[in-house]
């Protein structure tokens, strides 16, 4: 059997198309393959609720800050700590964080299946790729 793409998630041979932890489809059943592209975005609810401990703990280390800037103490360890926690504000405290998924869907027996999805564009075209010549075209 003659595989055209085959790493530790997918495998497509000749006859199948196989990912991992789902249903192996045979090749000959997917009537209509096609492509979503979608923006998977986290609100500022959602980002504030993973970044919760780093918010934290740079909460923690402003009164120390402040501290040594008004006791006139402000050395190079200080003014390092003060540039550390406002590139770390701004990260952590940025609106939005968007990823554009890939998916890969196919009309099976009259319905719309999903296939495979990643965020990973040269992944993705090097599985459509292989999956274009396992059905022949």
């Amino acid at each position: 059997m003659r595989t055209f793409y085959l790493s530790s998630s997918v495998r497509i041979t000749e006859r199948t198309f196989q990912v991992a932890g789902m249903p192996r489809r045979d090749i000959q059943e997917l009537d209509h393959v096609y492509v979503v592209v979608a923006d998977t975005r986290f609100s500022a609810r959602e980002s504030m609720r993973q970044r919760w401990p780093s918010l934290i703990s740079m909460a923690a280390s402003a009164p120390v800050i402040v501290y040594d800037l008004a006791h006139s103490e402000a050395n190079l360890l200080t003014i390092s700590a003060i540039a550390l926690f406002i590139a770390g504000a701004v990260l952590l405290l940025k609106r939005e964080h968007v990823a554009q998924a890939t998916e890969l869907w196919a009309i099976v027996r009259g319905r719309h299946v999903f296939l495979y999805g990643t965020t990973d564009h040269r992944v993705f075209d090097d599985v459509v790729r292989a999956l274009m010549r396992a059905l022949g075209r």
